[in-house]
């Protein structure tokens, strides 16, 4: 097992604030990067946070390859050259999980949090992501293998103009669609989904809805279930790998922060 020694780091304190600023900074942009930006930004961001994370990957092998496997991960996901493409929620939802690494990476780098409190955030948030994916992915395999089909009505229809390096014109358009429907039982239950197409264009406010019938409140358009269901599963794979990497690197920090109080003691 790969020991985590953060306290015995022999890099200067001028080093160490340098690259807490770096991880700081790249935070910073990819926080900005939630909220809708021109094109040349998101361009900009690949390649910075490509590189930062090379380059952090590259000094953290010293200190334990979960270090480099998380920020190699990043980069990959951020690589200006075979870019992959989600839904700007999607990205939103990347760029915040994202900053909060670098941000937490940081903390216990610069030891400002200390090693147990550092480790600790880091298994919490691990546990609160692999939470958090596993119940959409089991949400869309409920409503894929048993969900009920019925009709609903379209109560409300949002284009949202996404920025799309790889898309034509560099733009990739979707909708929020905001919709209603009753249950077997009678109960009237209002849903929301994002989609890729408009499904209010042909003029019909009558949509087909699948529901879960145990929890209704689980629904989505019939026609955009399997594209969902695909998208759901593969981002709920990348964010669990990501959570279970943070909890063993947490789990590693506290270890050998508790063996070092065993040993003064």
């Amino acid at each position: 097992m790969t020991e985590f020694d953060l306290t015995s780091m022999a890099d200067s304190k001028a080093q160490r604030l340098a690259l807490t600023l770096l991880h700081m900074v790249v935070a910073a942009l990819l926080i900005v990067a939630m909220r809708r930006q021109g094109h040349n930004y998101y361009v900009f961001l690949r390649f910075a946070v490509c590189g930062a994370s090379i380059y952090i990957a590259y000094w953290w092998r010293r200190h334990g390859w979960f270090f480099s496997v998380v920020f190699g991960a990043v980069a990959i996901l951020f690589n200006p050259f075979v870019q992959f493409v989600f839904s700007k929620a999607t990205w939103s939802v990347i760029d915040f999980v994202s900053a909060i690494v670098f941000v937490l990476f940081s903390l216990v780098y610069f030891q400002l949090s200390g090693p147990l409190l550092g480790g600790s955030i880091l298994c919490l948030f691990g546990v609160i992501l692999v939470v958090h994916s596993v119940q959409d992915v089991l949400s869309a395999i409920r409503l894929a293998s048993s969900g009920v089909n019925t009709m609903g009505t379209l109560l409300d229809v949002q284009e949202q103009i996404e920025d799309c390096d790889s898309c034509a014109g560099h733009i990739r358009r979707t909708y929020d669609v905001t919709y209603t429907f009753r249950t077997a039982s009678g109960h009237s239950i209002e849903g929301f989904i994002n989609v890729g197409y408009d499904p209010a264009e042909s003029g019909e406010e009558n949509v087909a809805i699948v529901y879960n019938p145990s929890n209704p409140s689980e629904s989505r358009l019939a026609e955009a279930r399997q594209s969902t269901i695909g998208g759901t599963v593969v981002i709920g794979f990348i964010l669990t790998s990501v959570a279970v990497i943070l909890c063993l690197f947490g789990v590693g920090v506290i270890r050998d922060a508790v063996k070092k109080s065993l040993l003064k003691a």
